[in-house]
């Protein structure tokens, strides 16, 4: 994997992701790089205060496949005591978009599965993304939850809590984009856990599973 200052000439397909500050983002781009959730390919932050200061653009192997490369952008975590305005941020990602990026293939809306509330500025981000990319964004968009284990015991653990499974919960969080978006109806969704077990079966096997569903809809 390696940094790149432009998209431009690259013909490979594009992902995005965003997200808040603190959804694990940096650590997902890890992982769909083929890295250890904590690589320094895309720094991750353990604190409340991003480590994303501007928009990194990648040129990795999807999942480390070789046959699998792809360009995946990390954006600055908005919503940060740090910053001083998320406006900045979000004019930065709009320029590196516009200047260095002929098209987005697939966007991916981090979400933290451990409180997946939809406030205030991930409902701006999206918007100005609805703005930019028009009704079409919808369409090549997906919400991928974070921070969930997706061993049997932890998914348990979870419904019991809160009475529903993990896609009722989802299920509910694209209910609640859609008051919000009309043309957000349908959302696609995963759950992908940058930093599952891999000596766990299960974790591992459903990180596999939601990445080649993730590769899927890239290439769609």
């Amino acid at each position: 994997g390696k940094k790149v200052s432009s998209f431009k000439n690259l013909s490979s397909k594009v992902l995005l992701i965003v997200g808040k500050t603190g959804t694990g983002k940096s650590s997902l781009c890890n992982r769909i790089s083929g890295y250890p959730s904590n690589s320094s390919i895309f720094p991750v932050s353990g604190g409340a205060i991003s480590c994303t200061q501007n928009t990194v653009l990648g040129s990795v192997h999807f999942n480390g496949d070789r046959d699998k490369p792809v360009g995946l952008i990390d954006t600055i975590g908005f919503d940060d005591p740090n910053n001083d305005t998320d406006v900045r941020v979000i004019a930065d990602l709009v320029d590196k978009l516009k200047n260095n990026c002929n098209f987005v293939n697939l966007f991916g809306i981090a979400v933290n599965g451990q409180s997946p509330r939809l406030d205030g500025s991930l409902v701006a981000m999206i918007r100005i993304f609805e703005e930019m990319f028009g009704e079409q964004f919808w369409k090549q968009c997906v919400l991928i939850f974070t921070r969930m284990p997706m061993d049997r015991k932890a998914k348990r653990k979870r419904e019991k809590t809160s009475g529903k499974s993990d896609d009722e919960v989802a299920a509910a969080y694209v209910k609640e984009v859609e008051k919000k978006f009309p043309n957000g109806a349908g959302l696609q969704f995963l759950f992908l856990d940058a930093c599952f077990d891999d000596e766990d079966e299960e974790e591992d096997a459903a990180f596999q599973t939601s990445m080649d569903n993730l590769f899927e809809m890239l290439m769609k």
